[in-house]
């Protein structure tokens, strides 16, 4: 595949018109470690996913796509937020403003800036309580609740309360 997709990419800085009518736009032949079989691909602005042999296995239709994590994949489907499985299923209904790639079966999702925690069946685990969550590991995540935007540029919370760790069972 890696072989296919620089032959693209030479053929494309050459000569253009000689590539075919179906070869995509972007192909990302890299992914997060950690994350499903499939890679991600990009066409007339849409994203989609194909498999190791370079076959599409969901058609480009996301306005934006993630990689797969405990069988799910987040994708935006216009302003919001969903998951969709490795056949391209939307498991869970693109509901959210924002949302994480999973982790041992969580993620962080967020809604009208109000932050929470799903499992993989879109059940809210930890309610849209929180200004912010970070990525979590073994478990824990840093949240703020009661916080204020410290910096606009970039995102730094300044909390009014401690910063809290939420523990995810």
């Amino acid at each position: 595949m890696v072989a296919r997709i620089l032959i693209y990419l030479l053929i494309a800085a050459i000569s253009p018109a000689l590539l075919p009518a179906t070869t995509y736009a972007i192909l990302i032949p890299v992914k997060q470690k950690g994350s499903g079989p499939l890679y991600r691909i990009k066409r007339e602005g849409k994203w989609g996913y194909v498999n190791r042999q370079g076959r599409v296995v969901v058609p480009p239709r996301f306005d934006e796509a993630g990689d797969l994590f405990c069988r799910l994949a987040k994708v935006r489907v216009g302003d919001l937020w969903g998951y969709i499985s490795e056949s391209g299923d939307l498991e869970i209904p693109a509901q959210f403003d924002s949302a994480a790639d999973f982790k041992d079966d969580r993620a962080a999702v967020g809604v009208n800036e109000r932050f929470g925690v799903i499992d993989t069946r879109g059940h809210l685990v930890v309610n849209l309580q929180f200004d912010a969550i970070k990525p979590y590991f073994g478990g824990r995540a840093a949240v703020w609740a009661n916080a204020k935007r410290k910096r606009s540029a970039q995102v730094v919370w300044e909390s009014l309360l401690s910063k809290t760790a939420l523990t995810f069972v």
